[in-house]
């Protein structure tokens, strides 16, 4: 793979996740009936409302799960790869440097291993609470460094997963999406193959860690694409994603909302986007880890100019440097 091919694909994979995730970020976790009340139908980013838990934040701020994904690719680029003690060091960076714990968005989770981890206790075991999707939102740089690599970016994910998340559907979420995003930069990837390795993925991460008594990831991506891929109203699309699948902050239900709307609106990346921003629940995760997958496959290039500018004005907002992260990521490509 030449350089411009890497670096289209792995900006459009960060720019997809921070631009899915400052667009969710001011419902996240609201029921779709009140973002439709308080919002109409969001088609751009808007600003949080009083009520909200993210009041505090600024029209257009990233969080928790753009800033990990970043933190730990600058991680990556210090170490020219990955290890616990890589991702270690970029939680705790993280921490300090966003005072996370008196931020809104720091998921129960990852507080819960991030004081643990600042305590000093051992990353194998400060994670084993972690059932939520948290590990899945920092995996795109593995998954990028790994370009083409299924397999490697599984073992990466794992690795990544376990300082906060080291139950097995957490696991499974963040294998599903690393698998996704590295078959992305395969020459003859299709939506189809994509599908593949993030169902491949999840199998194999619901393998790793503490078993925990959860419905199986990957199954349900099976069931969510058969669920909606005949559904012609995106209306219906939402109800049955929202009411039948789920949309709180768990891998067996986000990981397969997410290819599922990729899967159906695989060459529509602004309808499925806003479907997901509308859609309730954990909106800013679920928009994030969708266009990320999309970024990935496509490139930004391939980015409708609407959502060209949206990133753009996001980054100049959150002070962001996407453009040296993947330059660097690229150095330490192992494909």
């Amino acid at each position: 793979m030449n350089y411009d091919v890497f670096y289209d694909k792995a900006f459009g994979a960060f720019a997809g996740l921070i631009l899915g995730d400052a667009a969710g970020m001011p419902v996240e976790f609201l029921p779709p009936e009140m973002i439709k009340k308080e919002f109409g139908k969001i088609s751009t980013l808007v600003s949080v409302k009083d009520f909200h838990p993210h009041r505090d934040l600024k029209f257009g701020s990233i969080t928790d799960d753009s800033e990990q994904a970043l933190y730990l690719a600058e991680e990556m680029i210090k170490d020219k790869g990955l290890t616990y003690e890589t991702v270690k060091r970029s939680l705790l960076r993280w921490v300090e440097e966003k005072d996370a714990f008196n931020k809104s968005y720091v998921g129960p989770s990852s507080k819960k291993a991030l004081i643990r981890l600042k305590n000093g206790e051992d990353y194998l075991k400060t994670g084993n609470e972690g059932n939520t999707i948290g590990a899945a939102m920092r995996v795109i740089p593995v998954g990028i460094v790994r370009a083409g690599n299924i397999k490697k970016a599984i073992d990466d994910a794992v690795t990544s997963s376990y300082p906060t998340h080291s139950v097995s559907k957490a696991i499974a979420g963040a294998t599903s999406l690393a698998a996704a995003i590295s078959e992305c930069f395969n020459q003859r990837a299709t939506a189809q193959t994509i599908i593949d390795a993030a169902i491949h993925g999840a199998k194999i991460g619901q393998t790793k860690g503490l078993k925990y008594c959860s419905p199986s990831v990957w199954q349900r991506i099976v069931y969510a694409i058969n669920l909606i891929n005949e559904v012609k109203s995106s209306k219906k699309v939402a109800e049955l994603l929202y009411n039948v699948i789920g949309t709180d902050m768990f891998s067996e239900q986000i990981i397969p909302v997410v290819f599922s709307l990729f899967y159906k609106y695989r060459q529509e990346f602004s309808k499925a986007l806003w479907i997901s921003v509308n859609l309730g629940g954990d909106t800013d995760t679920i928009a994030g880890l969708l266009g990320s997958v999309y970024g990935a496959f496509y490139g930004f290039s391939g980015f409708p100019s609407k959502e060209k500018k949206l990133f753009y004005k996001i980054s100049e907002i959150n002070n962001l440097q996407v453009d040296k992260i993947v330059k660097g990521l690229w150095a330490i490509k192992q494909f």
